[in-house]
Parts: structure tokens; sequence; C-alpha cells
């Protein structure tokens, strides 16, 4: 008999988030809730994870991700930490609205021996008929497997992108990720996932320098304080401020930003919010 050859071991660390929220019950605008046999619906709706790697699953919590904190970090940078001798790739599923902090956070916590991390979430729970959370979960696995790209990285609709440089660009759309001044670092094909770029090309552009910025801008694109921005109370700006009316705001260039109320019951805007 031929020989096949041996699984990759992937460790499937669940954090929270939309992917492991259940159906919400009549009305179906109120708010998702946790589903808290979230690793037996797993096994249960997407079973071709088995035929990816040798998978382990461990939910180390069920957390909106805007109650994730960096606490959370150093838990989760802990724990790939002390099984990275044990596994050969790790995906995580987190909440989509802190998915980048959490993976750049990651990225500058883990100095041990280099192991492919996929973050990875949904738009819709797992539970759902038009989930996107089967297809996010099953590439993500595929990738991590395959250890073709070992850094900390998110994939989350068809691309692949380096955890520490993405951005939520829609809260609304499937495509809820991008990577606007870097390159991506692969991409869903019909056929296969393949890097975009050749070697050479990905080259040409990380030696481009990047884009300039706006200097009343923080790197996180929030106005800095006392910098006479007039969407921020500082030096010259506090006069403006007061006649300015406040509208909810958020990080994403696309899709609105609708307040509701958390699964505890107080005001949110998180993924629980969004009832998506």
């Amino acid at each position: 008999m031929p020989k096949t050859e041996k699984q990759k071991k992937v460790l499937i660390l669940h954090t929270g988030g939309t992917i492991g929220m259940g159906i919400p019950t009549p009305p179906h605008d109120s708010p998702l809730a946790p589903d808290h046999r979230f690793v037996k619906t797993l096994k249960k709706k997407v079973p071709e994870l088995w035929r990816l790697g040798d998978i382990e699953i461990r939910a180390l919590a069920n957390k909106d991700s805007s109650e994730i904190l960096p606490e959370d970090w150093l838990h989760l940078a802990g724990v790939i930490g002390n099984a990275v001798d044990d596994y050969d790739a790790f995906v995580i599923t987190h909440g989509t609205d802190t998915m980048v902090y959490t993976g750049t956070a990651l990225s500058y916590l883990m100095p041990y021996p280099c192991k492919p991390v996929v973050l990875t979430g949904s738009q819709r729970p797992l539970q759902e008929i038009r989930t996107d959370a089967r297809r996010n979960l099953i590439n993500s696995v595929a990738i991590a497997a395959s250890q073709r790209i070992c850094e900390v990285s998110i994939f989350f609709d068809t691309v692949l992108l380096r955890a520490n440089r993405a951005k939520k660009v829609h809260i609304e759309e499937y495509h809820a990720f991008d990577s606007p001044n870097f390159p991506r670092l692969a991409e869903e094909r019909l056929k296969t996932l393949f890097p975009p770029l050749s070697r050479e090309k990905l080259v040409r552009r990380l030696r481009q320098p990047p884009p300039r910025r706006d200097p009343c801008l923080s790197e996180g694109g929030a106005p800095k304080e006392g910098s006479g921005h007039p969407h921020q109370p500082g030096a010259g700006g506090k006069a403006l401020a007061r006649d300015l009316r406040a509208w909810p705001a958020g990080a994403c260039t696309g899709g609105d930003l609708v307040f509701g109320h958390d699964v505890r019951g107080g005001a949110g805007q998180g993924d629980a919010a969004r009832g998506q």
C-alpha cells in the first residue's frame, strides 16, 4: 500500500465572537447569545476539518470580542507557547471587532519557533444557514496545516492577511477585512489558495515607502490630543468641538454602526449588538 502522509496536528482555540453565537430566538432582531456547546456544534457542522488535519479544539472563552482584554492576549500567547512543541499549527476563532488587535498583540508576544497562527471568525453564526463560518474555518485550517506561511495572520472571506497590517473595512459584508497598505499573503481562488504576488514582486512592494499620513491623526486614525484637529478637543479644537454634534463612529470604512444591547442586557455595540 502507498504510504500516506501523516496529518498535521492543528489546535483550534475558541475565544468567542459571532462565530460562536447561537441562533437568536424570536424576535429575530434580538441580540445574539453565546452557544455554550460550540465545540459540539463545530464537530457537527464542519466535520470536513478532520480530513484536513489531526484537529483538537479547546474553548478558552466565549466572549463578545469587544470584551477581549490585554489579559486575554497574554493568556492566548501563553497557551500557544506551552503547546508550540506539541502542535504543527494553531487556529484561533475570534470576534471580528477586535480580531486585528488580538492578532497584532500575538505577533509581538510570540518569539518562539515559527508556527502558523491563523485567526478567523464570521459575520454570521456557525449555526445559521447562510453562515460564512464554514468556509472561513475550512480555509483557515487548510492554510495552517500547510505550514506555507508561518506567522500570525487573519483569514477572512477569501483573503489571508498579515495580522498586524490588517484592518476591518466593513461591518455588514462578508469581505470584512483587508490590508490597505500591505500586500495580501494569499487569496482563495476557484482551484486553490496561493500567494497573489511572486516573491520578487512582494519584495518590491515591501520596499515601497509608506503612504503619507495626516499629521493630526494618530497611528490608529484617531485625532491626536492637542493637535487642533476639529474632531479632537485640543489646543485649537475645543471651540469647534463644542459646536459639533456627536455621532457614533467605528474604525470600519464601510457599513453602519448600530447601537444595541450586549448579551448581559447592557448598552453595547459589539459582535452581539449587531445581531448578524
